[in-house]
């Protein structure tokens, strides 16, 4: 019995070291081969990815689209913060786009002050002529900062230089009217130039007055009957009354050397004279039927011939607060 029991003990023993030496049983998932968990998903944008990165541009379209809600909740808050992480990175458009809603009072308190403050830093950024002009504009109309007409003039150069014809006009009247620099006719004749040749009808139409006139260059009724044609061209009914009142004074050679300036003028060309002999030797040109005026209806014909077929200038509208071509009828302000 003793020699049995002995066995017995030193069977379980035997045993309990095998339990324990044995490895832990595996999950019956993983023991039957399956895939770890997957990984949260990234569900943000592409342009949220490039924005949070670091990305400028992408912080601007973030801010444009929160601001506008396009693609998003419409978020005041997210779109500044946008604009303003942009901004920090000397990114012009989200300065305009800041100046813009403290212009307007979207988004933001109305404020014109930083307004202009935050289209100056767009501007100084590189932002390109056309923050330069309403930069320009800004300080000759005192929006937001005080009026500084030789400083207005600076930015108007600047956007001049870029092509800006808005600015060179600008230039014209400022320097013809002696608003805000030194009056000198000659120079704002030469400014004038420069827009008219773009398809700028307001300074079309100040030409044909300077010429008219004879002031800052020497009198010349055909050209100033050619510029009052072009700008009648582009729909400026003062245009339109202007050239019908030039008219009358031409010589049937004069009359017909204008008309063919008109019909042959292209976009950024200044129309040529021809000598009086060359003149002179041109076949006449068929006037059109006389046109319905425009507050006339039927019962009021124009006195002149009408404009010529012209190409279609595409002109951009004045900025605000600027005159409407319509409306200006040449340097001095007359109608």
């Amino acid at each position: 019995m003793k020699i049995l029991r002995a066995s017995l003990i030193v069977a379980f023993a035997l045993a309990a070291c095998g339990e324990e030496s044995k490895p832990p049983a595996k999950p019956a998932a993983e023991a039957k081969g399956a895939a770890p968990a997957a990984a949260a998903v990234d569900t943000r944008t592409p342009v949220e990815k490039s924005a949070e990165s670091g990305d400028a541009k992408a912080q601007v379209a973030l801010g444009d689209a929160y601001a506008t809600g396009t693609g998003y909740d419409k978020n005041a808050e997210k779109a500044i913060a946008w604009y303003e992480k942009a901004a920090a990175q000397g990114e012009p458009d989200a300065m305009r786009a800041l100046s813009r809603l403290y212009a307007s009072g979207d988004l933001l308190d109305k404020d014109p002050a930083k307004a202009f403050e935050w289209l100056r830093r767009a501007a100084d950024k590189g932002g390109g002529p056309d923050d330069e002009l309403m930069v320009g504009v800004m300080l000759r109309n005192g929006m937001g900062v005080g009026k500084d007409g030789e400083k207005a003039a600076e930015w108007f150069r600047k956007a001049a230089a870029h092509g800006n014809i808005e600015a060179q006009y600008y230039l014209g009247v400022m320097h013809g009217q002696g608003d805000g620099l030194p009056k000198d006719v000659a120079l704002a004749v030469e400014w004038h130039q420069k827009a008219a040749m773009q398809g700028h009808r307001s300074s079309q139409f100040s030409l044909s007055w300077y010429y008219g006139e004879g002031e800052g260059v020497a009198k010349d009724e055909v050209l100033a009957y050619v510029w009052a044609n072009l700008a009648a061209a582009t729909g400026s009914e003062a245009a339109v009354k202007r050239r019908d009142a030039l008219e009358v004074v031409l010589s049937p050679e004069q009359k017909n050397e204008a008309q063919r300036l008109s019909s042959n003028w292209k976009k950024g060309t200044l129309p040529r004279r021809l000598s009086a002999e060359a003149a002179a030797k041109l076949p006449a040109v068929e006037e059109p039927a006389p046109k319905a005026s425009a507050k006339g209806g039927d019962k009021a014909a124009s006195k002149g011939p009408g404009a010529p077929s012209l190409p279609t200038v595409k002109l951009k509208p004045p900025p605000e607060n600027a005159p409407s071509p319509n409306d200006l009828a040449g340097p001095k302000g007359t109608k």
